[in-house]
C-alpha cells in the first residue's frame, strides 16, 4: 500500500488525513527524529465523532498541526470522542495530555504505561541524571562517558510537557467499541513494558503500534530505571502470542506503511534477535562488560542518543541470556560483567 497523490501527481503532505480502511483515516504526524520522520496517527469514524489512536510529540509544531487538522479537513465539524494511546513513548503519547484538554476528550491507555510516563515526567532531573550515570558506569563506561550519556538522555522528561493527570484504563478483558467495531485490547511488551495492540476480528485489522513494524526493527532495550528487565524475552513471547491470536490481518503500524504478512515479519525480527543473542554469547567467552558487546551487535559507529539505545538493547539481550542460563553475570567494582555459563 502506498501513499495517495494529489490530482497533479504530487505526494499528499505528511499530515493530510487519508483513508487506509473503511472509516479509518491515517495521519502522518512529523516527529523531530530524522530516522523516523513521522508517526502514524489514526482516526476512527464513530459516526458522531472520532476516536484517535496515537497523537505525536507534545511540542509546539505538533500542537499547531493538530489545531489546523481539527479546524479544517476531514476531522473538522465532529468532536474527538476519545484518544487511545498504544504506549508511553513520547512520539505516541507526548501531545495526548494537551489534546485531551483542548478537545475535552478522555485518554485511554494501559494504566501501567501511563504510570511510567508520569514517573518520568515528575522525576527530578538531577536525581535522574545521577541514577542514569550510575547505570552507565555499571555497563562499563567511564565516569565522564556515563555522565555524558546521562545528560544525553535527560531530555526525555521534557517530552511530556502536559501529562494527563489520569487516564481511562484499557482492559484486555473488555472490547473497545470504536469506529463501528469491537476492538480486542492485546497487551504486549518488549519495545515498551506496557504496550496495547487493538485487533478487530470482524474487520481483519490490527492497530499494532510499535510492536511489529514492516521496515524497521523496534528498539527492544532496557533503561536505567529497569536495568535487569528481560526485554528480549518479553518481546519474543508477545510477538508469538500476537501472531497466534490475530492470524494475518491488515496491520496498521505506528511507523512505516500498512502491511500484511504479520507472521513472516515477526519471524524476520525474531531471527535478527537470535543472531544478536548468538553474537553476544560468542563475545562472552571471557568476561565482558555491556560496552564491550556493542561492536558484536552493531556494525556502525555509535554516539549520542544512538549509543543510549544500543546500550539498552545490548543489555536487554545479555539479560535474556542470563535468564535462559546461557550467560552468568557478576558485579565487581560497580561494573557488570557477563560470561558464558
Amino acid at each position: 500500500m502506498t501513499d495517495p497523490s494529489t490530482a497533479d501527481g504530487a505526494p499528499v503532505p505528511l499530515a493530510m488525513p487519508f483513508a487506509v480502511a473503511d472509516g479509518i483515516l491515517r495521519l502522518k504526524i512529523p516527529v523531530p527524529i530524522k530516522e523516523l520522520e513521522f508517526v502514524n496517527a489514526y482516526a476512527l469514524d464513530d459516526g458522531d465523532g472520532w476516536t484517535l489512536v496515537d497523537v505525536g510529540f507534545g511540542d509546539g509544531p505538533t500542537r499547531a498541526l493538530w489545531t489546523e487538522l481539527l479546524a479544517r479537513g476531514p476531522l473538522a465539524g465532529r468532536p474527538i470522542r476519545r484518544i487511545v494511546v498504544t504506549h508511553y513513548h513520547p512520539d505516541h503519547y507526548g501531545a495526548a495530555g494537551w489534546l485531551s484538554r483542548t478537545v475535552d476528550a478522555p485518554i485511554l491507555m494501559l494504566p501501567e504505561g501511563h504510570a511510567l510516563a508520569a514517573r518520568l515526567a515528575r522525576t527530578d532531573p538531577a536525581e535522574a541524571s545521577e541514577a542514569a550515570a550510575r547505570h552507565y558506569r555499571r555497563c562499563g563506561f567511564t565516569a565522564d562517558e556515563a555522565a555524558e550519556m546521562a545528560h544525553n538522555g535527560r531530555g526525555l522528561s521534557r517530552t511530556y510537557p502536559d501529562l494527563a493527570e489520569s487516564v481511562v484504563p484499557l482492559d484486555p478483558a473488555v472490547p473497545l467499541r470504536a469506529g463501528g467495531s469491537d476492538w480486542t485490547v492485546i497487551e504486549t511488551a518488549g519495545h515498551s513494558p506496557h504496550h496495547a495492540c487493538l485487533w478487530s476480528a470482524e474487520r481483519d485489522l490490527l492497530l499494532v503500534g510499535d510492536q511489529i513494524l514492516p521496515k524497521i526493527s523496534p528498539n527492544v532495550g532496557v533503561a536505567w530505571w529497569s536495568p535487569e528487565l528481560d526485554g528480549v524475552g518479553a518481546f519474543l513471547e508477545a510477538n508469538a502470542r500476537l501472531v497466534a491470536t490475530v492470524g494475518d490481518p491488515l496491520v496498521l503500524p505506528g511507523h512505516n506503511e500498512p502491511f500484511r504478512g504479520l507472521a513472516a515479519r515477526a519471524g524476520e525480527i525474531a531471527g535478527q534477535h537470535e543472531q544478536r543473542l548468538a553474537a553476544a554469547v560468542g563475545a562472552a567467552e571471557a568476561p565482558v562488560r555491556v560496552r564491550d558487546v556493542l561492536p558484536f551487535l552493531f556494525k556502525r559507529p555509535l554516539a549520542g542518543f544512538h549509543l543510549l539505545l544500543a546500550t539498552g538493547e545490548a543489555l536487554s539481550h545479555l539479560n535474556h541470556l542470563v535468564a535462559t542460563e546461557r550467560l552468568v553475570r557478576v558485579e565487581a567494582d560497580g561494573v557488570w560483567r557477563f560470561q558464558q555459563a
